[in-house]
C-alpha cells in the first residue's frame, strides 16, 4: 500500500526510512530515488493509520521501515512479495 499511495518504484520503497516519513503533513522523502534525486510524494490518508500501527508493532530497532535480514530488505525479497500478493489478489495484470 505504501508503494501503490505513493508511486514509489521497489528500489524506493526498499531504502524508506522511519525518518522519511512526515505522518502530519502526509508525505514522504524519496533519498537518492531515480536519477540519484531526492523528491518528496504524498501518500494515502488511509495509509497513515497503517503505518503508525506498524511502526508501533515493531520490535527491532532499525532506520529502515521495511526490515530484512542485513538492515533493509532486498529489491528481489520485495519483488518476491509483491508476486506472491498479486497472485494472492487473483490480478489478471502482470
Amino acid at each position: 500500500m505504501t508503494a501503490y499511495s505513493s508511486c514509489l518504484r521497489v528500489s524506493e520503497l526498499v531504502k524508506l526510512k522511519i525518518t522519511d516519513i512526515d505522518v502530519l503533513h502526509g508525505t514522504l522523502t524519496v533519498r537518492a530515488g531515480k536519477g540519484n534525486k531526492d523528491r518528496i510524494t504524498l501518500f494515502a490518508k488511509s495509509l497513515k493509520d497503517m503505518l503508525l500501527q506498524y511502526l508501533c508493532s515493531r520490535k527491532e530497532e532499525s532506520s529502515y521501515l521495511f526490515l530484512g535480514r542485513k538492515g533493509h530488505l532486498s529489491v528481489r525479497s520485495l519483488q518476491k512479495i509483491l508476486d506472491f500478493a498479486t497472485k494472492k489478489a487473483k490480478l489478471g495484470k502482470k
